[in-house]
């Protein structure tokens, strides 16, 4: 019986009962698609906007991951900058005045700067290698199409799928209502 139960609800889900999901944050964009049913009328493109919505998406994360990676290349070298004046500035200080231990205590701290530097650029550059990687990824999954719009590859093989589906849903929704006409009579 509980077999039965979750197939009619899946069943209904797909052909009739309208729900409507809203959220009431100001930052998201309205959706036309909101309160009608996935296969009504041609609601499968709310999928398929989705599918190929996913470029933008991509291409702001590659965006942001190069921009982070900005900031520390910029305090990579701000680190390797200061290291190296404060370096020469501790070797030109007067040996009358600076005790060689906390001459080499300067030094240590400062090339601190340096070790913390190179660690940031290790770091850079493997961030960037993930960033390549995924950059080739999203290349290779939206293909271009006219006026440098993106589309998902298999956009049109699912638009298929889902005029195929609907077409059959149709079917069976147009017979259960005729049926539905036949009982009240």
């Amino acid at each position: 019986m509980r077999g039965s139960t979750i197939n009619s609800n899946v069943l209904t889900s797909c052909i009739g009962l309208q729900q409507a999901i809203t959220t009431n944050r100001d930052e998201y964009r309205p959706n036309s698609y909101t309160g009608k049913n996935f296969y009504e009328d041609d609601n499968y493109r709310s999928c398929l906007d989705l599918l190929d919505g996913g470029y933008e998406i991509s291409q702001d994360l590659i965006e942001m991951m190069d921009s982070y990676c900005e900031i520390y290349r910029q305090f990579s070298r701000s680190l390797m900058s200061f290291s190296e004046n404060w370096c020469k500035r501790i070797q030109r200080q007067n040996t009358l005045c600076s005790y060689h231990t906390t001459k080499q205590a300067q030094l240590e701290t400062i090339k601190t700067a340096k070790k913390i530097a190179v660690i940031e650029q290790k770091r850079i550059g493997n961030i960037q290698k993930v960033v390549e990687k995924y950059r080739k990824i999203v290349d290779n999954t939206y293909i271009t199409t006219r006026f440098s719009s993106h589309q998902h590859r298999r956009t049109k093989e699912f638009k298929k799928q889902f005029k195929a589906a609907y077409s059959i849903l149709n079917d069976c929704k147009s017979k259960l209502d005729n049926l539905k006409q036949e009982q009240k009579k």
